[in-house]
């Protein structure tokens, strides 16, 4: 798929304000999609057409109505970033659950869920 058609369908979706339309475009050259599927993280949530490819190019709308063409897995992502950021705290690589940013370095943190150190998954010394 290349850029110029999810380009377009970005265009007919964003006329018509759908993702149906933007799928229902997109699929015109025979391409199988997923449905348009959704994601949420932390209380932000977004629709996309599921391409089948996390970081692949899609359209994507936000709870507010605004599309772009971007990846669910990039605004995942920037999304938990940002929220991480704002909360101070730290996604666990390991369970995915976030525990309080309580360190200076981040790889020093162990995890208040599952508590393994949150950079590598492993137990901390006895």
């Amino acid at each position: 798929m290349t850029t110029q058609t999810i380009e377009q369908s970005l265009k007919h979706a964003t006329t018509l304000g759908s993702l149906e339309v933007a799928e229902s475009y997109l699929s015109g050259d025979g391409r199988l999609f997923h449905g348009i599927d959704s994601v949420e993280c932390g209380g932000e949530s977004i629709q996309y057409i599921n391409t089948g490819d996390t970081y692949g190019s899609t359209v994507c709308q936000d709870d507010y109505g605004n599309m772009w063409v971007g990846s669910w897995g990039d605004w995942y992502e920037f999304t938990e970033s940002q929220q991480n950021e704002r909360n101070h705290t730290v996604t666990c690589g390991n369970c995915g659950k976030r525990t309080d940013l309580n360190r200076d370095k981040w790889s020093d943190v162990i995890c208040e869920s599952c508590e393994r150190n949150v950079s590598t998954g492993e137990l901390p010394p006895a």
